[in-house]
């Protein structure tokens, strides 16, 4: 199984980090392949390999499209910008892979955009796109 995890990335470490970094030593550890898309910036870069840092959205939209997977995982912490929600959608459109979604934040619905997402909203939308979508509490 290969799996493609974008998200959030050491340095610097934090809980969705430490996430993500777990889900990719268990996959490798099985034998699986999980090459990682780093959706942020950092000040220090490990050079690892299959890891992936795109300098902007075109280069990331190239990656996803030219790179071999067959799960996308995203990992998404804090406030769902629609910068967040359109990529979430490119991953849940990607032709003949599965989609997966872990949105670590047990606050969002107590959030602007968490009390305004309704079925009929860009969210609701978003969420039912994706093969699967995994809610992350404290």
């Amino acid at each position: 199984m290969r799996v493609l995890q974008l998200g959030p990335y050491p340095p610097p470490h934090g809980g969705v980090q430490a996430n993500l970094s777990a889900i990719r030593a268990a996959l490798l550890a099985r034998g699986d392949t999980c090459p990682v898309m780093v959706i942020t910036r950092a000040d220090t870069v490990a050079d690892e390999i299959e890891v992936y840092r795109p300098q902007g959205p075109i280069e990331l939209l190239i990656t996803l499209i030219f790179l071999d997977f067959g799960i996308v995982h995203l990992h998404l912490g804090g406030n769902l910008t629609l910068r967040l929600l359109l990529l979430a959608l490119v991953c849940a459109w990607l032709p003949g892979r599965r989609s997966v979604l872990t949105f670590h934040s047990g606050g969002y619905p107590s959030t602007p955009a968490g009390q305004k997402a309704r079925p009929n909203s860009l969210s609701g939308f978003v969420f039912r796109q994706l093969d699967r979508v995994i809610g992350v509490n404290p």
